[in-house]
């Protein structure tokens, strides 16, 4: 059975408590254009062994991604598209082989996009215009071999 816990513009408010980890079970989480939620993505979302897609977007989610979140072996899908979080995009990432589709859009993300971590994953949909995304393409994008979608706009790239 797949456990699914999804709600789009519920009037939801507050920030989300760390006992959200306790959802052992949970396999997909949609948390969308809920503009009353704010805060932090909680770290204890990482104690969700069974966690495939993480999507929170639309919301008003501050500060960076939580170092945790990288150790999630089950995750296939995240997006944090229109929030405001801040940091950077860590080499981490690359510890999610499995991941196929990261979209941070509109967010104030900045540094150097880790190419080389984002080729160990099997990303097909990368989605982070309108940062503050610096740095070059490079060559290491060659790597990048599952990647269909990119979309790399609106960043301060050269």
């Amino acid at each position: 059975m797949t456990l699914f816990y999804d709600t789009e513009s519920n009037g939801l408010v507050g920030t989300l408590p760390l006992e959200i980890g306790h959802l052992s079970k949970l396999e997909n989480l949609l948390l969308r254009n809920e503009k009353g939620i704010t805060g932090s993505i909680p770290t204890t979302l990482a104690k969700i062994p069974t966690l495939h897609q993480l999507t929170m977007d639309n919301n008003k989610l501050v500060g960076p991604i939580p170092q945790q979140l990288y150790t999630m072996s089950s995750l296939r899908y995240i997006n944090f598209e229109n929030n405001a979080l801040t940091g950077s995009l860590s080499k981490e990432v690359g510890l999610l082989q499995g991941l196929e589709a990261l979209v941070l859009s509109k967010n104030q993300l900045q540094g150097e996009i880790p190419w080389e971590s984002l080729a160990s994953t099997r990303i097909t949909y990368l989605g982070l215009s309108s940062n503050k995304f610096s740095g070059t393409i490079g060559d290491s994008i060659r790597d990048c071999r599952d990647l269909q979608f990119l979309y790399v706009d609106n960043n301060e790239l050269v």
